[in-house]
C-alpha cells in the first residue's frame, strides 16, 4: 500500500514538473499510468492467485505459491513494456529476481509470502 501511496505522489510531482519545464525528467504519458495500474492490478491479484492455488491444490502447493508465478508473470509481461526484447534476458530476469525474492523474504527474513 505504501508503494501505491510513493507512486500516487511521484506522478502528481511529476504533472506538476511537467507543467513547468519542458525538459521535466519525468516523461508523463498514457503509458506510464497504464503501467501504474498493471502494478496494482499484480498487488491485488497476487493475494487473490495465492489464495486460488492453496484451495485448488490443497497442500501439495508450498505456501507462497501465488507470489511466485504472480511475480513471475508480472516480470515477463513487464519487462517487454519497459523496453526490454531478449527473451533470454526477460526469462532469466524474470527467474532470478523472482528467485532471489523467495530465498531472502521467504527464507532468510522468515516472511510469509501470500
Amino acid at each position: 500500500m505504501a508503494l501505491a501511496v510513493c507512486g500516487v505522489i511521484q506522478l502528481y510531482r511529476g504533472l506538476r514538473l511537467s507543467r513547468f519545464a519542458k525538459d521535466a525528467a519525468f516523461n508523463f504519458s498514457g503509458k506510464s499510468i497504464l503501467f501504474f495500474l498493471f502494478y496494482l492490478l499484480y498487488m491485488l491479484v497476487m493475494v487473490r492467485f495465492g489464495d486460488v492455488l492453496s484451495t485448488l491444490y490443497g497442500g501439495f502447493l508450498p505456501h507462497g505459491s501465488g507470489f511466485v508465478v504472480s511475480t513471475a508473470l508480472f516480470l515477463l509481461i513487464a519487462l517487454p513494456v519497459l523496453g526490454r526484447r531478449k527473451p533470454v534476458e526477460i526469462c532469466s530476469v524474470a527467474v532470478i529476481t523472482t528467485g532471489i525474492l523467495v530465498v531472502s523474504f521467504g527464507g532468510f527474513f522468515k516472511i510469509l509470502l501470500p
